[in-house]
């Protein structure tokens, strides 16, 4: 039986469930690019580096700002929607500026032209637009949402 509308769950639980999974997932890779940069590094394999320092950077203010609003996501006060949504906003927004600095440096290390590996590395980026203009969109005009935080859908 579904809970009513006014209790955390549905889909509400699921955007909690994935983003604790995306965090955990995040922070893995975090670790294991970290020790892929030293290889590089002994190996003289700057390209590899550089791409991998620049997709830390990105993982890194995704898992900040994805944190944040794990944190504040029970939080039952009018504001809230509105703050993940600026989150969700934020993570896109820095999620295009990494993809454009990631296709230069790609472009610029390899002499103008991009390969086909390189393409498959700006899918993620993609996907992170995608994810949060749908969950935007959700925590926008949600009745749970709405309930939850006793604000009015938008």
């Amino acid at each position: 039986m579904a809970k009513p509308l006014n209790e955390f769950g549905g889909w509400f639980r699921f955007f909690q469930i994935i983003n604790i999974i995306g965090v955990v997932l995040l922070g893995i890779s975090v670790l294991l690019s970290t020790l892929a940069i030293a290889s590089f590094f002994l190996q003289q394999n700057y390209k590899g580096a550089i791409e991998l320092i620049i997709m830390i950077l990105k993982i890194i203010v995704t898992m900040i700002l994805a944190l944040k609003i794990l944190w504040i996501l029970k939080i039952k006060d009018e504001c809230i929607p509105v703050t993940i949504r600026r989150c969700l906003l934020w993570i896109l927004i820095f999620s295009i500026i990494f993809l454009g600095v990631e296709i230069s440096v790609v472009y610029w290390i390899n002499g103008g032209k991009l390969l086909n590996e390189d393409y498959q590395s700006f899918r993620g980026s993609i996907q992170t637009v995608i994810f949060c203009l749908i969950w935007m969109s959700y925590f926008k005009i949600s009745k749970r949402v709405s309930l939850y935080y006793n604000t009015t859908v938008r």
